[in-house]
């Protein structure tokens, strides 16, 4: 590996990416997705997140529950799909997906023309100027389940870790928006169970003083869960109202990026950018031995449904899933996996059973 890479020294370049959001044109939006995730490819980023709901946009209300709008943002995201078939970072973008008889307000992750797993968000907001309960149901009772997206079933759950084998150390959860706002986020528990780096979909509105708070979130939640934590705003196009721009990388409680993009012309975009090493994080968990104790205390109050996917699995899939409990997913190439994080699984990588992932 070149020795002037950062990935050389166990760094990994993530970004938050805010683009300008075309209303209920899911075709359109899903362009300026690939447009911005070629842009990251160029720049060697590993991990790329996008905003909640990015591809319909957020305040389109009463059309989320319209087949038309649902079924052409399942073609925009297979749009996505595969036009990032030769793109190098890990893409995780925000959409509505029917499971059941349920709309769930998703995260897709996408890599190299294959979706490896949708993460639904846990809590909806209901108060003051939310209202998404009239919409979506809430995805946090899906943990262990599977959905069909572009043609495949792949893992579905608010429990999914998403394990680089070529980048050490890199394992990716992601949440939404109002997941981050609660007194244990989904984010407390993946990183228990080994997550190094949180991706968060925001669709956060403008308010007095928020920006504020969304940054202390960041910090604190990075700093809480000796983590990365990657803050994709709303873009603009949403309605003022839902459309603040900011974005925040912020690794173990230090803010390495913010941008306020409020000021910038209405069609005008570029992802914002950030080294972290995820390979800190995780001998920060090592060494702060509070760490350890919450997992074992928190490990025995809630138990958490494994997969039941079928994996393409690799001899050292195979070896972490009969350890944990669990099932990992990987695609064609194995370059990234998805695995569901049970209580058997959160045990074993306190104890540093998990086989480490090999470097490229």
């Amino acid at each position: 590996m070149d020795f002037y890479s950062a990935y050389a020294h166990g760094f990994a370049r993530v970004a938050a990416c805010t683009l300008p959001v075309a209303i209920a044109d899911p075709e359109a939006n899903a362009a300026v997705v690939l447009a911005q995730a070629r842009e990251c490819d160029d720049n060697g980023v590993a991990v790329a997140v996008f905003p909640e709901l990015c591809l319909t946009g957020y305040a389109v209300d009463d059309l989320f529950l319209q087949e038309t709008l649902l079924d052409a943002a399942h073609e925009a995201l297979d749009d996505v799909v595969r036009g990032s078939a030769d793109l190098v970072p890990i893409l995780v973008v925000g959409l509505p997906l029917v499971h059941g008889n349920r709309v769930l307000n998703c995260a897709a992750v996408v890599h190299r023309g294959r979706v490896l797993g949708v993460a639904a968000k846990s809590y909806l907001p209901t108060y003051r100027e939310f209202y998404e309960r009239r919409w979506f149901a809430p995805g946090d009772d899906r943990r262990g389940e599977t959905i069909e997206v572009c043609g495949t079933q792949v893992p579905l759950g608010p429990d999914l870790i998403f394990s680089a084998t070529d980048v050490p150390d890199l394992k990716l959860h992601v949440e939404v928006c109002e997941d981050m706002w609660v007194p244990i986020p989904p984010s407390a528990e993946a990183t228990l169970a080994g997550a190094t780096v949180i991706a968060n979909l925001s669709g956060s509105p403008i308010t007095v003083a928020r920006a504020e708070d969304r940054r202390l979130l960041v910090r604190s939640a990075s700093a809480r869960c000796n983590a990365a934590y990657v803050f994709s705003a709303a873009g603009l196009g949403d309605p003022p109202r839902m459309s603040h721009s900011d974005s925040h990388v912020s690794s173990e409680g230090a803010c390495t990026l913010w941008t306020d993009r409020s000021s910038r012309p209405p069609r005008s975009s570029s992802p914002s950018r950030a080294g972290m090493p995820p390979a800190r994080c995780t001998s920060s968990m090592w060494y702060l031995g509070v760490f350890g104790a919450t997992l074992d205390r928190h490990g025995t109050r809630r138990e958490m449904a494994s997969m039941s996917a079928t994996p393409k699995s690799t001899p050292a899939s195979r070896a972490a899933a009969s350890r944990c409990s669990t099932v990992l997913v990987e695609p064609p190439i194995a370059t990234s996996s998805a695995t569901a994080f049970s209580n058997a699984a959160r045990v074993a990588m306190a104890r540093g059973s998990t086989p480490s992932s090999p470097c490229s």
